[in-house]
């Protein structure tokens, strides 16, 4: 009977968690907690409490026995604590930083941060971990650590351990007590499932946007990590809304800006540098000599020119902002800066005549993109083949094709760039074919002249808003409302299932190489014909008379 009950629980519990995301979050959470539940129940040696809680269904709890500290030395924890180690290099890299470990445990990750030289301190309640700590620099958790200071503080697996209405006034204590960093490593819904069930302390399980307004209301904003140094923990890096434009710029001289981000962010940031230039008429901002897609950043009038790194006496400023985006760039940029984000000011390229690229427009022209660098962003080849077809059958117009060639495509509306069949794919109702041919100015005058552009959430939508081009973009991933641009663009998405990326519950490398899910219904259940008619809308095309 138990060997039958088991293989129940094990089968459903790998259905549930390969079921879609949308609106079953408690369901998923109450059928989790119950199968978790009776797992532990045959668990040999184990003793469990259970009862009813109205709002969650049945929940267990055991009590951290003496050997809790011994479980968690596994084979995994190395790894987890070279993950942490790698956050706070990454976020404070000078060695002198005064760091609070709170929730250290035994005190590992104290002991070998004071050993690469910081100055750090771990704080812990458990006297089970009291006893086995391993620095001289770990000390029972108490009110006296309120009144101290520190330039970081790590909660490591600790904020998912308070209950959900105390979480508040404990943020508003690390508030007082950090100077600027606050580093967390949180088990979020839907990645950390078993993470968060393995260990029955655990109160809050929430997903990423959830933390994000939390902290915010706390007075942090998120800050950039990169998913590469982070092989092991979910890790979420926040900083103090302190900041202000005078303590990041040189506000009556020049600026040298480092912009390493993709193509669509650096463009994103553009508004907020021009609002800086409006509010501050003797600052001046120049373009990194290393920054990323230099020369369609180089059109905006915002920088005054392009400039080598090393310039002596130049404030040089670099920025990093969060991928998982639950907010635009824009609004992450005015919380690092201090900025004023209302009636930000739409953002510019002033294209050059050396771009000029002569073709005929005698005819309404439509600049279309099919490509993405994101799998997962692709609206399928054969619905932008079926919406030229559509628009060419039944309207007088010239369709442009522009971008560059992707090697591995998403053939027949598969998930994922398909390298066994990647071939060249090209509009066979595109009357001008300019892909590979044109450089991404060359490009941004194309699309300026055509006056309209339609493609999918990639770079050239942002660069067709800023040239001031009517946009029709394919959203699946990223929600519109976060990355399209008023009265320029029309966003098309799907509700059924879309903006995994922008809540959080998909990170970047995931979603470059396809759907998670494998249905790509974000993208797929766009019709053809209902952007050709909106296209058809918006540009007042003439039909053909029969």
């Amino acid at each position: 009977m138990k060997s039958i009950l088991m293989k129940f629980v094990n089968f459903y519990e790998k259905i549930v968690l390969s079921m879609s995301y949308r609106d079953k979050y408690d369901n998923f959470k109450n059928v989790l907690i119950f199968m978790m539940a009776i797992k532990k129940l045959f668990s040999p040696g184990k003793k469990f409490l259970f009862w009813l809680y109205p709002s969650l269904g049945l929940r267990f709890n055991v009590g951290q026995d003496s050997k809790y500290y011994e479980r968690i030395h596994n084979e995994n924890y190395s790894v987890y604590l070279e993950s942490c180690l790698k956050a706070v290099m990454y976020a404070v890299p000078d060695h002198k930083t005064k760091i609070c470990d709170l929730g250290c445990g035994t005190g590992d990750l104290v002991k070998k941060l004071r050993e690469m030289g910081y100055d750090a301190e771990g704080y812990e309640s458990s006297p089970n971990a009291l006893n086995k700590k391993v620095s001289n620099h770990v000390f029972k958790l108490d009110e006296s650590l309120f009144s101290k200071k520190f330039d970081i503080v790590c909660l490591f697996s600790v904020v998912e351990h308070i209950e959900k209405e105390e979480i508040s006034n404990f943020l508003s204590k690390i508030y007082n007590i950090s100077s600027d960093w606050v580093i967390c490593s949180i088990p979020v819904y839907p990645n950390s499932i078993r993470d968060f069930y393995d260990d029955p302390t655990h109160r809050i399980f929430e997903r990423p946007s959830f933390w994000d307004e939390v902290f915010e209301k706390a007075g942090f904003y998120k800050a950039y990590v990169p998913a590469e140094i982070l092989p092991f923990i979910n890790t979420m890096i926040y900083r103090k809304k302190k900041k202000t434009v005078n303590k990041i710029f040189n506000i009556s001289g020049p600026n040298l800006v480092r912009m390493r981000m993709s193509i669509g962010d650096n463009l994103c940031v553009l508004p907020s540098l021009e609002l800086i230039k409006q509010k501050f008429k003797d600052i001046s901002l120049y373009l990194s000599e290393d920054s990323t897609y230099k020369d369609i950043l180089s059109l905006s009038p915002v920088f005054s020119g392009i400039s080598d790194r090393a310039m002596s006496g130049v404030n040089i400023v670099e920025f990093h902002f969060a991928r998982d985006l639950s907010v635009h760039l824009n609004r992450e940029f005015a919380n690092q800066a201090g900025l004023d984000e209302v009636d930000l000011p739409m953002a510019e390229l002033r294209l050059s005549k050396e771009d000029e690229i002569d073709f005929d427009l005698s005819l309404p022209c439509l600049a279309v993109d099919t490509r993405s660098g994101w799998a997962s962003r692709l609206w399928p080849f054969e619905n932008f083949e079926k919406t030229c077809r559509i628009l060419k059958e039944s309207f007088k117009i010239k369709i442009i094709e522009i971008g560059r060639y992707s090697k591995y495509w998403m053939v027949n509306g598969t998930c994922g760039f398909d390298k066994r069949r990647s071939r060249e794919l090209r509009l066979s109702y595109a009357d001008i074919d300019f892909t590979n041919r044109l450089t991404l100015r060359q490009t941004a005058w194309i699309i300026s002249k055509c006056g309209f552009f339609l493609g999918n959430d990639s770079g050239l939508a942002h660069i067709a808003a800023l040239v001031k081009a009517k946009s029709f973009v394919l959203y699946g991933p990223a929600e519109s409302k976060l990355r399209a641009y008023n009265g320029f663009t029309f966003p098309f998405f799907d509700t059924e299932c879309y903006g995994c990326y922008t809540k959080g519950i998909y990170r970047e490398p995931e979603l470059k190489k396809g759907c998670p899910l494998r249905h790509h219904k974000c993208m797929r259940k766009i019709k053809p014909d209902t952007v050709a008619m909106k296209i058809a809308e918006v540009m007042n095309l003439e039909r053909i008379a029969f």
